[in-house]
C-alpha cells in the first residue's frame, strides 16, 4: 500500500510539473480568404497577431459579377488579453 501511495504522489508532481512547464497559447498570424464556388478570388494575412481586413476594393473586383459585394471584412482572435471582439466579423452587403 505504500509503494502504491508514492506512486501516486509521484504521479501528481510529475503532471503539476509538466503542466507548470507548458507555454502561453497566442494567436498567431491570421489569413483570410473568401471561396466563390470552391475557388479562392481573394486572399490576405494580417500582420504579427493582430486582427486581419480585406481591402474591399480589391476583394469586389474580385467576386466581379457575383452578385456578391462587402462593406467590410475583417476577423480577430480571441486569445486571451486580446482587446478585441471575441471572433469574427462578417458584414457583407448583397
Amino acid at each position: 500500500m505504500k509503494k502504491a501511495h508514492h506512486r501516486f504522489i509521484l504521479g501528481l508532481g510529475l503532471a503539476a510539473l509538466l503542466g507548470l512547464s507548458t507555454p502561453a497559447a497566442n494567436a498567431g498570424p491570421m489569413s483570410l480568404t473568401v471561396e466563390l464556388n470552391g475557388v479562392v478570388v481573394y486572399s490576405t494575412t494580417g500582420v504579427g497577431n493582430g486582427p486581419v481586413s480585406a481591402v474591399v476594393s480589391s476583394l469586389n473586383t474580385a467576386l466581379g459579377s457575383s452578385g456578391y459585394t462587402f462593406a467590410s471584412l475583417s476577423g480577430s482572435s480571441n486569445f486571451p488579453g486580446s482587446t478585441g471582439p471575441v471572433g469574427g466579423i462578417r458584414s457583407p452587403c448583397r
